[in-house]
Parts: structure tokens; sequence; C-alpha cells
């Protein structure tokens, strides 16, 4: 699952019920675009079926209408995580930190 504030990328923005329906086109959802994690849960309501889905994630770039259930929330699985470069350098003073203690 990802992160609140994560950087994703979708790598699918077909729907399910074909292009003839308004849903079908996913609310501005873009294959190859980046977008930022809001907010995820590992179960959801798929805003194309209406079924349980499971992982699924609010993006800040796009905001989907309420429904008698909540906000409508897009599948995890049609995003991949990016890798944030910005946070390395924390990583790796982390990593300095665990070999110190090891040492000490």
């Amino acid at each position: 699952m990802f992160d609140i504030g994560q950087r994703i990328l979708c790598i699918d923005s077909t729907s399910v019920l074909g292009d003839e329906d308004p849903v079908a086109r996913l609310n501005g959802l873009t294959a190859g675009e980046v977008y930022h994690v809001r907010d995820c849960s590992p179960v959801g309501i798929d805003p194309e079926t209406l079924e349980i889905a499971n992982g699924v994630v609010l993006l800040n770039e796009v905001r989907l209408p309420m429904s008698q259930h909540g906000e409508p929330a897009f599948c995890a699985q049609r995003f991949r995580p990016l890798d944030d470069p910005g946070l390395e350098v924390f990583r790796a003073a982390a990593r300095d930190k665990i070999r110190e203690t090891d040492d000490a």
C-alpha cells in the first residue's frame, strides 16, 4: 500500500465499463501522470463498479463527488510507487545511524 504524500504513477486509466459510460473517463485519471496520495485504505469502494475493492487511494489532484457511501477512491492497482530521490538523503542518514549504533 502507499503512504500519504507519496508520489505515485498511474499505470492504468482504462475503464471496465466502456467509453460510453460517463464514469469510464475515471474523472480525469490519466495513465502516465504522477499523482500524490491524499489518503489510502486497505478496503474501499471502486467508483466504477461500486463493488468492494482491495486497496484504494484518494489523490490530491483528483477529487471525486461524494456518494452516499463517502468519497469514491481509485483502486490502488491502477498505480505504482515512484522512487523519491529526495527521501534517499534521509534513508542514507538512517542507515549510517544504524551502523554507528551497531559498531558501538
